[in-house]
């Protein structure tokens, strides 16, 4: 059964962070909610947010305070609106959605959110891992092989981006 209310952790001010009690949200026509049963911390946007060194409005200028925060996360589909075929309620499932992770349930637009399917073998723990992967993979098709590159750092965004040029 799905409660009414849910823990999340919102992003209130520069340094500032709460926990609240918040409704959960219902699913409408082509989303889902998700449980979330892990989330990683993002230091390119949920420190960044926190410490105040990238201003809300600038970076995200959809992005309103108070915010959950989060969003490298995976977990199980609890509920559907219409029109999601090819998810099913108890799928094992990673989300790209931006925010939100970091509470008990996320709410998820699969058409522009994109929910990965999870297979057996993949931990929840390595699927969080998911959404750097497909970040970093963007900027794969702009490299050349006679490209210099230089990464200033190999943290789990330039490792997966080393392992996937070689």
């Amino acid at each position: 059964m799905i409660p009414r209310q849910m823990r999340a952790v919102m992003l209130v001010g520069v340094g500032k962070l709460e926990l609240r009690k918040i409704p959960v949200p219902e699913p409408g026509p082509g989303e889902a909610l998700i449980r979330i049963v892990r989330a990683s911390v993002c230091n390119g946007s949920d420190g960044a947010l926190y410490s105040g060194h990238r201003e809300i409005p600038v970076a995200y200028p959809w992005m309103e305070l108070p915010w959950t925060i989060g969003h490298e996360c995976a977990g199980e589909i609890v509920a559907l609106g219409s029109g999601t075929d090819g998810f099913q309620v108890g799928q094992r499932v990673a989300s790209l959605r931006y925010g939100a992770a970091f509470a008990d349930y996320q709410l998820v637009n699969i058409a522009r959110d994109a929910l990965f399917p999870l297979p057996d073998s993949l931990s929840y723990d390595e699927a969080t891992f998911i959404e750097v992967l497909w970040a970093t993979s963007l900027y794969m098709p702009y490299i050349e092989p006679q490209d210099r590159v230089v990464l200033m750092g190999l943290g789990p965004s330039g490792t997966m981006f080393l392992e996937q040029c070689l």
